[in-house]
């Protein structure tokens, strides 16, 4: 009955050995997480549209992930410099410091404005635009010598570039301009004047003794009215009453010869 009892002993050097044994294992582990690190082995990618290059490079570096190639195109809906597109796509994953490449919008596609000014209508006008993907705006008109419906200027200026579909306000000439004051003018001096804006002279006489002959004392329409070029100016110029004359005398008022009292030889 004496003789198990060493047995017992050596179960109790096994236990003791392989409770030393994990506590060995445990320390190495520790030990390497502790020196080298670990983590998860994938990392997810994060969803990068709508955002800039900026905020996306941010967003992947806290994902463990790097920003890659950057390609560009336009787009009618996103503005210039979002991100428009990605791959690898959102929610995929990947390895540590793998690369995302991106897509960046370049906003809506821009043409150069074309040179409006001194075509002779809007219609011209119209044409042009239309050619460069461009629609006609405002059209204000203005005074202006030149002939009816001829573009003065234009907004934006030409070479400017805009985007597709943007409009560009023109102004064009109403073909009227200002009828001058000749008032107070010679008939001649008038004539010239208004012929050289562009008017037909036409006039009436009127008396006037104040002033010397062929004054102009009035026009129709009056100065400063907006005309076309081409229009009938009526003007007013002054004639001298006719002086009156001396009494022509008669036979009857002639007075006879008194008789000399010389006496005859």
């Amino acid at each position: 009955m004496i003789a198990p009892a060493p047995a017992k002993r050596k179960v109790g050097k096994w236990i003791f050995g392989g409770a030393f044994t994990a506590i060995v294992i445990a320390g190495l582990v520790f030990a390497a997480n502790t020196l080298f690190g670990t983590g998860p082995s994938k990392f997810t990618v994060p969803n990068l549209r709508g955002k800039t290059v900026a905020e996306a490079t941010i967003s992947l570096t806290n994902n463990s992930l790097l920003l890659g190639t950057q390609d560009a195109q336009n787009d009618d809906n996103v503005p210039a410099g979002q991100i428009i597109g990605q791959d690898p796509a959102a929610g995929e994953l990947l390895d540590k410091n793998q690369k995302v490449n991106v897509v960046v919008s370049l906003g809506k596609q821009q043409v150069e404005v074309p040179d409006l000014v001194n075509l002779t209508s809007v219609e011209a006008a119209t044409g042009q635009l239309t050619r460069s993907q461009l629609v006609l705006g405002k059209v204000v008109p203005k005074t202006s010598s030149r002939p009816e419906g001829t573009v003065l200027a234009q907004n934006p200026k030409p070479g400017q570039k805009i985007d597709i579909g943007s409009s560009v306000d023109i102004t064009v000439s109403s073909g009227k301009v200002a009828i001058p004051d000749v008032v107070g003018q010679s008939l001649i001096q008038a004539q010239n004047i208004l012929m050289d804006s562009g008017f037909k002279v036409n006039f009436i006489q009127s008396i006037d003794d104040t002033v010397a002959i062929n004054t102009v004392l009035a026009q129709t329409p009056s100065a400063g009215t907006l005309s076309v070029k081409g229009y009938t100016v009526q003007l007013t110029i002054s004639i001298h009453s006719t002086p009156t004359s001396s009494p022509t005398p008669s036979i009857s008022d002639t007075p006879e010869p008194t008789p000399s009292d010389t006496p005859s030889p």
